[in-house]
């Protein structure tokens, strides 16, 4: 949940309030025991409509994460990690690689809270790409404003020290950057929300189903707009009664 937070909440919102056009794809594998997962974000200042096979930044909350995506990294793309937590060989990885280690763990003990290091890492991300700090503040306040100023500027300290960190100790050689270009008024929407919003506006008035992943957040759309749209919306024991309904 952690990293589509950062993901989808944080890095996706700032690029789309400065006028950039995103998609972000997230995966969703069997985690019933744990394991691994991942976000993509692709970023452009032209329309997209889908995700691309290369990388031109990973972050990597651990080594797995290097392991199993290292080989997707573009040419010169580059990788932040946390060099405390894992050890990474760069004779592993190809030549152009560029590695960029951040205290992500330590730098979030700092500020506050160990659970802010997603943030530490999307401050990062945005000193890297030479963006505009200002956009990622007022997503942050918008994101935590219901758990407190105090979370708020916690999480502002954090994306400022990770920010700071990669200014102060990497030199300014890496090639992707991205600047806004001012509202285009498009809306990030998640897919199960398109589809609720769909469903609604063709004239939906009933919804039965039974919650699974990722089919799971479609019921909570609708749920969630049952009263303001007159729908009928039912969480059912199991599919066949979802189908009865």
């Amino acid at each position: 949940h952690g990293i589509l937070n950062a993901g989808l909440s944080m890095f996706a919102k700032v690029c789309l309030r400065a006028g950039l056009y995103v998609y972000a794809t997230a995966e969703y594998p069997s985690l019933i025991r744990g394991g691994h997962n991942n976000l993509d974000v692709r970023v452009s200042d032209k329309e997209i409509h889908s995700q691309n096979r290369h990388t031109d930044m990973i972050i990597a909350l651990n080594k797995e994460s290097i392991d199993k995506h290292a080989s997707k990294v573009s040419e010169n793309g580059a990788i932040i990690y946390d060099d405390e937590k894992e050890s990474v060989n760069k004779d592993d990885l190809r030549d152009d690689i560029k590695l960029y280690p951040v205290p992500l763990l330590k730098i979030a003990n700092e500020v506050g809270h160990a659970i802010m290091r997603n943030t530490v890492a999307i401050g990062a991300s945005m000193a890297l790409l030479n963006f505009d700090l200002s956009v990622l503040n007022e997503v942050i306040t918008e994101n935590f404003k219901r758990k407190g100023d105090e979370i708020v500027n916690s999480n502002i300290k954090a994306a400022k020290s990770g920010y700071d960190y990669i200014k102060e100790n990497f030199d300014d050689d890496f090639g992707h950057h991205i600047t806004g270009s001012g509202s285009h008024g498009k809306m990030f929407l998640s897919g199960h929300d398109a589809v609720a919003a769909g469903a609604i506006k063709a004239g939906c008035k009933f919804y039965s189903a039974y919650p699974m992943t990722p089919a799971s957040s479609l019921l909570t759309s609708m749920a969630k707009n049952e009263s303001k749209y007159d729908i009928v919306v039912k969480q059912t024991e199991d599919e066949i009664a979802a189908i009865n309904m």
